[in-house]
Formats: structure tokens, sequence, C-alpha cells
């Protein structure tokens, strides 16, 4: 049996509440006995059920109602002595044709030898009016609440609703001078493999940016990778782990944090660069990360796979394999404790700032609409966002392409495709970011066949995977689609050939 009490703000309706709802359980233990439904078409009352039991309560304004397990014994003999009179009040079951909605999932027993509630359940609400209206005003403000509080875990947001990323934690960095912390491995030492270690998932930009510059590079066989993939409840766990990771029980990037960084106690971010033999973290910010690649990338090993690369793209034609990298920019602020001696630097500081509005206006343009918990600083994101699309669209008709910056493929071109390769399968849906589409051809053909043209690079198409990163996005980010629905369409095709 169940009895329920009232407990809320509301002290005066608190005391008449707790009779009433007395007399409500002990008219359902009646009720029961007679038949397996109870009807009521009063405006403002509540169907509340539990394991084939149906309750009838009043409803009180400003008071929480609380269920509770109770026996029989417990109810009063008060509830018992006007059990008949509260049954006799209840509308006749022939003449309620308001509530026959809810028949269809009223029949709770019975149904595969089991009882319990037929899902979804329907209390027909929405034939009473005003009962609906205050149920939509309190699901808005309950939601809304929760909503925020979900959002400010995964996106801080400051006080006017705009995303804030917060900083990463770990900006070491690998270095060719002596003494340093983390080491360009010798020749003697044979490959990087086995010391430094990525842990990446394909369906994150940042990590798309860090394996698009190792498959360019062709370093595939030379640094060692730990594919990830997102959890429904967001976190991010290890595909196929290692031996040694499954010996340790590693099954999340939270656990490698604990692993590499006991006494860490913050965001488990990824991508994430590992020093396999000092058992320590690395560094999590990818334009960091990206730029390490490039002092790795002149092992010896990595020469022939290095040379085969390079004649397949000059066959593009392209000018060359190198990578033109920028002296800052593309991500966060970097440490300034850090010097960077990294061959193929720019001396152009066009590329710096070029690097710099990619990365706020749109890498991180498209979370700041995406998150924003106010109308207005989602307009302002998305603005920003296009703004810099349209300078981009600029930029390559005006140099002609096929690159950002003309023949020479630059860091920037590594750091905007994972965004724009996103953009419509992902961000236009999801983080509302729908104003102008890349796919179409008509509001972006130069950045459309700029984008197919880097995703048919030689080693790119493996590391991007449209599909799975839709999935991901859509089933794992809760607060933004709690019913995990995946959308169709679109899938832009872009292995379409570039003379079209």
């Amino acid at each position: 049996m169940f009895a329920f009490v009232g407990v809320g703000p509301c002290p005066q309706e608190l005391s008449a509440g707790v009779g009433g709802l007395e007399r409500a359980a002990a008219a359902v233990r009646t009720e029961r006995k007679q038949r397996n439904i109870s009807r009521c078409s009063t405006a403002g009352s509540v169907l509340c059920r539990k394991r084939g039991v149906v309750a009838l309560f009043p409803k009180f304004r400003g008071t929480r109602v609380i269920c509770k397990e109770r026996s029989r014994d417990e109810i009063s003999p008060r509830a018992e002595d006007n059990s008949a009179r509260m049954d006799a009040n209840l509308p006749s079951t022939s003449a309620d044709t308001s509530s026959s909605a809810l028949d269809e999932d009223r029949n709770v027993s019975g149904q595969n030898g089991k009882t319990g509630l037929k899902l979804p359940l329907r209390l027909g609400i929405l034939e009473r009016g005003a009962a609906f209206a205050a149920l939509v005003s309190f699901a808005r403000f309950f939601w809304k609440s929760i909503w925020l509080i979900m959002m400010n875990e995964l996106a801080p947001s400051s006080a006017k609703g705009e995303y804030q990323r917060p900083p990463s934690a770990f900006r070491g960095r690998i270095s060719r001078e002596l003494g340093a912390e983390f080491p360009v491995p010798q020749a003697a030492e044979g490959t990087v493999t086995g010391r430094y270690m990525l842990y990446v998932g394909l369906s994150c930009p940042w990590c798309h940016r860090v394996l698009l510059v190792r498959a360019l590079l062709g370093m595939e066989h030379l640094l060692d990778v730990q594919l990830l993939e997102p959890s429904p409840s967001g976190v991010w766990r290890l595909c196929n782990p290692t031996s040694d990771a499954a010996k340790e029980n590693e099954r999340t990037v939270r656990d490698t944090y604990r692993k590499f960084a006991p006494s860490y106690r913050g965001r488990c971010t990824a991508p994430l660069l590992v020093d396999t033999h000092t058992g320590r973290i690395v560094s999590n910010e990818s334009a960091d990360i990206v730029r390490m690649l490039c002092e790795l990338q002149v092992l010896p090993q990595q020469q022939t796979a290095k040379a085969v690369l390079d004649q397949s793209i000059k066959a593009a034609p392209i000018s060359g394999i190198s990578i033109m990298w920028g002296n800052r920019g593309g991500g966060q602020p970097a440490d300034p404790a850090h010097k960077d001696s990294s061959a193929g630097r720019s001396t152009d500081s066009g590329l710096d700032e070029l690097l710099q509005r990619i990365y706020s206006d749109i890498n991180n343009g498209v979370y700041r609409a995406g998150f924003a918990t106010t109308q207005s600083a989602h307009e302002e994101a998305s603005r920003s966002l296009f703004s810099a699309l349209d300078a981009m669209e600029a930029r390559l008709q005006a140099t002609g392409g096929p690159f950002l910056l003309g023949t020479q493929l630059s860091e920037a071109d590594v750091f905007l495709f994972p965004t724009v390769f996103r953009l419509d399968a992902v961000y236009a849906t999801l983080f509302r970011c729908a104003t102008k589409r890349i796919c179409s051809g008509n509001d972006y053909p130069h950045l459309w066949a700029w984008a197919r043209r880097i995703y048919q690079m030689p080693g790119v198409p493996e590391v991007s995977d449209l599909e799975g990163t839709r999935t991901a996005y859509f089933t794992s980010l809760f607060p933004l689609n709690p019913g995990m629905i995946v959308p169709v369409g679109p899938f832009p095709d872009f292995s379409l050939p570039l003379n079209d």
C-alpha cells in the first residue's frame, strides 16, 4: 500500500494535504478491490501509478508530493472510514469520455506475465487544458535548471552565457635541446615507437588535427596511437586497450590520467601525449602536440616514408610535402617558457594571425555557438563563425588556391579542415550553426573544393570518419540531445572529383 506525504514551502496547505492524501490512499485500496483503474476528470488532479497501483490525490498549489511505500497497518483509521465516501465521489466509468486516452496505458498488469507500467506513460494531461499548461511551465523550469547545471559542468560559461574553454593543464614539449625534459629519441634508440604514446578519438576535432599531421608527415608507423571512443556517459574510453593497459585496468582516459599523473584533479581531455619511459604526461594541448610532431618528423627512419609521400603530393600538383608552421596561434596561448626550434617556421606574421582567427572564431567558434546558454551569446558566436568562414572563402578565391596560403600547405589548412569537415553533418544541427552550408557549393564554392582537396590527400580519409563522428556527437553530448536521436543526413561526399 502507498501513502502520500505532501512536503513543500506552503505550511497551511501542508497540514490539509496530509489528511487528504491519506484519504486518497485509503480510497485506492478500496478501489483496487472493485476495478483495476480509477478515473478522475476533476481539473487539477494528478494520476500517480507504481507497481500496477493507480492512486488519486488532489493537487496542492506550491506543494511537492513524495510517494512513500507504507504497509496497510500504517494507514490511519480515519482514512479507512472515509474510503467509501471517497469512492462514491469518483466519476462513473461509463460516463467518463474525457479520459479515454488513458485507457491504452492503464492495463498495466497481466502483460507478458508481469505487472508494471506500459511505456511510454501517457497521462492524458493535454485534454485537461489548464493542467497541461501548468505541467509545461513546471517542466520548462525544471529542465532548464537541470540543463544549466549540466551545461556548466560540460562547458563552463560566463555570466552572459558565453562558453569559456578551460585551459589545458599539461603544456610540456618534446625538444632537441640538451637535457630536455622530454627529449627527441636519438637514432640509436631506433624509433619514437615505444616511448611516446598518443591517445586520440576520431570524432574529436582537436584529435583530428593531430592525426592529420601524423598522416601527412608519414608517421603512422613511427608514433604509437591508442584510439578512444566516447562512452554513453560522455567519458572517453579505450578502444582495444593494449596488453599493458589491460593489465593495469586502464579502461578510460581518466584511468590514463590517474596512471601518468596520480595527483591531477581536473578535466581528462584528448588528445593526450604521454611519455611511457618516464611515466609522465607531456601535453594535452592539440596545437602543441601538432608542432611536436614536426620535431619528430626528421628522424632517419622517416626519410623514406617522407620521400614517397612527397612524390605523391607533387602529382596533385602541390609545391611540396613540407607544412608551413606558424610561430604561435591555432590553440590556447603558448607557454612562454618553452622555446620552439621546429624547422619550417614561417616568418610571415600573417600566418599567425590567420591561425588565431581560425582557432577563436571557427575551431572554438562552433563550440561557443553550440554551448552558449543564452540567445545573445549564441548569436554573437554564430556571427563570428560565419564571418570567419566568409573570410576563408575570400582568401581562397583571392589566392587561387589550392590552399589558404596559395600553393603551400600550411598549419592553417590542417587546423581549419576538422571544423569544415564536421560543419554540415554535425554542427549545423547539433550546435545550430546552420546559416550557410559547405557542401551545397553555393555558399562556399572555393571552401568546398578546398575541403575535398585536403580530404583526398594520402592518409587523410583513414583518419576522417564522418559517420562515426556524427554518431558520437549526437549520442554522447546528452545536454544538447537528450533523446540521442541521430539525424539521417546530410553526409557530404568529400571524395567527389576536384574538377566538379
